[in-house]
């Protein structure tokens, strides 16, 4: 039994982090979904419908099962939701977001400007604690409002951040936000002015404003500060020339802030230790480290992204979009010869389908800017009211010829009949087998299916086991219907 903060760096922060970094892999999804079950658990639901954390203080398995007298939810509770919201950002799983509102909504409905709650008493819901000019202060709640803003839509879930805004004004933690509630739109109705004065707080809000980026390049050098022991820019890594290179860290209190300047130019977004939010725009494989790149534009319409390679070769590798919603995009990828961060050569122009976690291929000039230009064409259905199969390597094995292992479900709609194959070096079919359906996850419970298949001869460098081969489901994510057989252990 412990608080919030250090039940949360015991392991739910890992839970969360290992489903994004492994995206669509059913095994890590699970572990985070399951997580998501025991905070509904940790939670407790009052007579007027309000939903808080019972105990701040004390937190713990025992409490699942043998819960305590509700005291006082706040402090860093909030940080415990990461596993929730991971798994709500995967599948918009209807319990879980039922879960996370009702949660929000009992803070909401405690705010008053300039006397916003940072502690509740559970059963009474009287407030224990105020701060005047701190908005979503307590640790974490920041972020998991503004993921939830993010997955619904609904402006309200920050609207304790919009009405400073409105005023010109960002008070922390507002004023770490504003790049990334800009991109999200919830603050396109804002004057030119209001804008431009809310950018004095925020580096990358000025960067998307104007396009230069010059004070994130300006922040990420930095100043030496010889009163601190901190490493947060270019300036204070000089100082301290063996931490992050030959010299391992073992403590908690050295943050890698170096590189949040230069994540908002190549992701679009920053993560980092207690601001887990996934706002980036694209991500990159393939390129190595060779090669640099600024994101101008990451709204959910559009993306716009310029990648410079210090090859002297050509370089092959995938841009991966995230915010993107789904639709059918004008994609544009040609080269800007003049400085002016437009296209002047295009390479292709096409109008595709897209949706969150698809690749896109490139081939980059040497020495040379390449422009991504991505717009939406036409707006298409929503992708989480699909099921969604998948594979992982973690619970498959190949044993001499013998195939065995699960297909998951991690999906929202059920399958009546789901479909394996084995699939050799020339892409053919060289066994299938049908399985009986799967049921969406939708109370937080794994749904699986063991199969078992006997390859008829030995498998290739690049066999692959396949689920759904014709492809004849829709789903949330395609990338987790295939594994390599040389990757199964």
């Amino acid at each position: 039994m412990t608080d919030a903060l250090h039940a949360y760096e015991d392991g739910i922060n890992h839970l969360a982090l290992m489903a994004q970094w492994e995206y669509g892999d059913p095994v890590y999804f699970e572990r985070c979904m399951e997580s998501a079950l025991y905070m509904e658990k940790l939670t407790e639901v009052t007579s007027d419908g309000r939903r808080h954390f019972r105990n701040s203080r004390n937190i713990g398995y025992d409490e699942i099962n043998n819960p305590s007298n509700p005291t006082v939810d706040g402090g860093s509770t909030a940080l415990m939701w990461h596993t929730s919201l991971q798994t709500a950002d995967y599948n918009r799983n209807p319990r879980v977001m039922k879960t996370l509102d009702e949660w929000a909504e009992s803070w909401l409905g405690k705010s008053e400007a300039g006397k916003w709650p940072t502690e509740i008493e559970v059963l009474s819901g009287k407030i224990t604690g105020t701060s005047e000019n701190r908005p979503l202060s307590n640790r974490a709640q920041d972020l998991t409002f503004t993921w939830l803003a993010k997955l619904t839509g609904d402006a309200r879930y920050i609207e304790p951040f919009l009405h400073y805004y409105r005023n010109s004004e960002a008070p922390s933690p507002s004023s770490r936000f504003l790049g990334d509630i800009y991109n999200m739109g919830f603050i396109d109705d804002l004057q030119t002015e209001q804008l431009n004065t809310l950018a004095e707080e925020n580096s990358a809000l000025s960067f998307y404003l104007n396009g230069d980026p010059g004070r994130l390049i300006a922040e990420s050098i930095g100043n030496p500060d010889a009163s601190s022991s901190a490493i947060r820019n270019l300036s204070d890594a000089i100082r301290w020339p063996d931490m992050y290179t030959s010299v391992e860290q073992y403590t908690d209190r050295l943050f890698p802030s170096i590189i949040n300047k230069a994540s908002i130019c190549i992701l679009g977004a920053y993560t980092a230790r207690n601001r887990y939010l996934p706002t980036r725009g694209v991500s990159w494989e393939g390129f190595g480290t060779d090669y640099g790149a600024l994101v101008l534009v990451n709204r959910p319409d559009s993306l716009k992204v310029l990648i410079y390679s210090y090859s002297d070769s050509s370089a092959l590798g995938l841009a991966k979009i995230w915010s993107l919603k789904h639709g059918n995009y004008r994609l544009r990828i040609g080269t800007d010869s003049n400085a002016d961060r437009m296209i002047d050569h295009p390479v292709q122009a096409v109008v595709t389908e897209l949706q969150k976690a698809d690749s896109i291929p490139l081939r980059l000039a040497p020495k040379t800017v390449t422009v991504l230009e991505i717009g939406l064409a036409e707006e298409l259905d929503s992708i989480y009211d699909r099921a969604d199969l998948a594979l992982s390597p973690l619970d498959c094995e190949l044993n001499g010829l013998k195939v065995s292992g699960n297909v998951h479900n991690i999906g929202s709609k059920n399958v009546d009949n789901v479909t394996i194959a084995v699939v050799d070096d020339n892409g053919e079919i060289v066994l299938k087998k049908s399985i009986a359906g799967l049921k969406a996850p939708i109370d937080l419970s794994p749904r699986k299916k063991s199969f078992s298949v006997t390859l008829p001869r030995k498998a290739g460098n690049n066999w692959k086991l396949v689920v759904d081969p014709d492809d004849s489901i829709s789903e949330i994510y395609e990338g987790n219907n295939e594994l390599l057989l040389s990757l199964i252990k």
